[in-house]
């Protein structure tokens, strides 16, 4: 959720230009970060698959997977995380980038 939440960021205070916004029809160099992020989420930070949206969808599911597990640690900053995690990632996330 951090890591997202400093993409975002990224967005909303210009560090990627003037486009402020997401977008599923004009994606943001943020959303195209969040896109290669997962495609290469592994244990050697490459792509682990040879098509890249499948790569992207799965390593998504495993994410959301990961961050809809209770963490047991009783830490009171969980739940935030985990609300930040959703809104971040409703803006970041578009398939188009994984193709692209």
């Amino acid at each position: 959720a951090n890591c997202l939440g400093w993409i975002v960021e990224g967005v909303t205070t210009g560090v990627y230009g003037t486009l402020c916004r997401f977008s599923q029809e004009a994606p943001t160099p943020s959303q195209y970060l969040f896109a290669k992020a997962l495609i290469c989420m592994s244990e050697t930070g490459q792509p682990w698959h040879d098509d890249p949206s499948f790569a992207y969808r799965r390593r998504k599911r495993d994410l959301e997977f990961f961050m809809g597990r209770t963490s047991g640690t009783r830490n009171l900053n969980v739940p935030t995380a985990k609300r930040n995690y959703r809104r971040y990632v409703a803006g970041l996330a578009t398939e188009v980038c994984a193709t692209a």
